[in-house]
């Protein structure tokens, strides 16, 4: 109001000037003196006036949540999803943001109270944290570190193509009272440390410790003829040909008459004969 008053006595004292110096004395009208002071003190007043709410604004800018989101081994992750949640239930305010290429972020946020921050990010595992806005202050930043997600990846069934040898094989195994068949799920689940271990248990045959390498099988006293991979070795033992961890298949036949015509012993035996069939060929 002094201001204003200053304003009106100045116009006055001009419009009086102007009769003292010869000219035509300036008689305002009331309505229109009361306006020209308003205008004169609006257009210096207003830079004062616009100064001091720009202030007053800047005073009640909110503060910001501000820091880094981290892996495990400190690296910076990029692009994290970020939602915070502030007020009541009943009035709650969501502020979406993301995390820049650095890892760093900064979200606006309540002097006081309390928040939920949420956080997702592909490849890492969901968090959720509680912020409480009184315990932080304008310099501090915060660092959160995002733990690699566990993936349970589907189970992976590999089939391995059956070679034109293992399909006789099966398909002879099809038919009943022809022989004995051991497969490779039989052999990894008996474990033996030769191959004739595995016929110890099968009737008509007789296992017993040789003087070389593995043990000396027979069929009712008769040496059987072995093939390995469709081919006689003529005069071996069973252990001094085979190994347990080659074998895919075994054939056994107790019985000469039992025997695949293609078996035949080329020596003109008639104890039997064993099939092997490698995983190999």
């Amino acid at each position: 109001m002094r201001i204003a008053r200053l304003f009106a006595k100045t116009i006055d004292n001009f419009c009086a000037a102007s009769s003292v110096r010869g000219i035509e004395p300036i008689h305002l009208r009331k309505d229109v003196r009361k306006s020209v002071i308003t205008m004169v003190f609006l257009a210096i007043t207003a830079p004062v006036t616009t100064s001091l709410a720009a202030q007053s604004t800047a005073r009640r800018e909110m503060p910001c949540l501000c820091g880094n989101i981290v892996d495990h081994g400190g690296n910076p992750i990029p692009n994290v999803e970020m939602e915070l949640t502030t007020g009541s239930a009943s009035a709650s305010n969501r502020t979406l943001s993301r995390t820049a290429g650095d890892g760093s972020f900064s979200i606006k946020r309540p002097e006081r109270g309390a928040g939920e921050l949420r956080l997702r990010r592909l490849g890492y595992t969901p968090m959720s944290l509680v912020i409480l806005f009184d315990t932080l202050t304008s310099s501090r930043n915060v660092t959160i570190r995002l733990e690699m997600a566990a993936v349970e990846l589907p189970t992976v069934k590999v089939e391995t193509p059956v070679s034109i040898s293992m399909r006789g094989f099966y398909e002879r195994s099809k038919q009943r009272g022809t022989g004995h068949f051991i497969d490779r799920s039989e052999i990894e689940k008996r474990r033996p440390a030769y191959t004739s271990d595995l016929l110890r248990i099968l009737p008509g045959m007789s296992v017993r410790m040789s003087t070389r390498l593995g043990a000396v099988v027979r069929v009712r006293g008769c040496r059987p003829a072995v093939f390995v991979d469709g081919i006689q070795a003529v005069g071996a033992e069973l252990d001094d040909v085979t190994r347990p961890g080659d074998i895919d298949g075994l054939e056994v036949y107790s019985s000469w008459a039992a025997i695949p015509p293609q078996f035949n012993d080329r020596q003109g035996g008639k104890c039997g004969a064993i099939i092997v069939w490698t995983r190999i060929q």
